[in-house]
């Protein structure tokens, strides 16, 4: 089996190829359109562990919640090379893959992320052996609610400069954690681990509606 992932909800996507018990990642270039090197960086990663496009099984994307290029691109990938090599599709929440990587079995934590327009995105989530659940789901919530929102005394994981976007207090600021993002490999990683339970909806979890703003002239 052969597996890939593309993870590109926040501001360092990264893919990654899984086969025979080896995995490799790659992180996307944060200058280009994620369009631009994502096929690309798969190709190479495929060749590196002596395979072809047409030897992957399943293709496994992480839904977010994040940034809507990068979710729509992530997406729109996949589809296209499962037309092409059969491969199965499935997706998981960039948030679920965050909490399987970062923490310990037991541990809780909230993940935090600015949605701007004076809102954020966020979920509690929670680590055993073979799984990570959501104790809240991804939500999406006004900037100035999600102090009181957010568990008291959990690790909170989000991104630099949020304190700029979303009111914390001074606990809440200290418990903050911006050295993780959602990670390619750590998808492939849960997807391993879930098995026969994984699902195969990969629709990007925007949680709003989509707003555009007009081209300037």
């Amino acid at each position: 089996m052969t597996f890939i992932a593309i993870e590109s909800s926040t501001l360092r996507p990264s893919v990654a190829v899984w086969h025979g018990g080896r995995c490799l990642q790659a992180w996307l270039s944060t200058e280009k359109s994620h369009a631009a090197d994502l096929l690309p960086s798969v190709a190479a990663l495929l060749r590196r562990l002596d395979r072809a496009p047409g030897d992957v099984s399943r293709i496994v994307v992480g839904r977010g919640p994040g940034s809507y290029t990068g979710l729509r691109v992530a997406a729109a990938t996949a589809l296209g090379v499962a037309r092409g090599t059969g491969a199965a599709l499935c997706g998981l929440s960039s948030f679920e893959a965050l909490a399987w990587r970062e923490l310990a079995v037991g541990a809780r934590c909230a993940v935090l992320l600015d949605a701007r327009a004076g809102e954020a995105y966020w979920a509690v989530l929670a680590r055993d052996v073979e799984d990570v659940r959501f104790e809240v789901e991804p939500s999406v919530a006004r900037s100035e609610d999600v102090a009181a929102l957010l568990p008291r005394e959990l690790a909170i994981f989000s991104s630099a400069g949020i304190e700029k976007s979303v009111r914390l207090d001074d606990d809440q600021r200290a418990r903050v954690r911006v050295d993780a993002v959602p990670q390619a490999s750590a998808l492939l990683e849960l997807a391993l681990a879930r098995g026969a339970r994984l699902g195969s909806d990969i629709e990007p979890l925007y949680l709003r509606a989509f707003a555009a703003k007009p081209r300037r002239v």
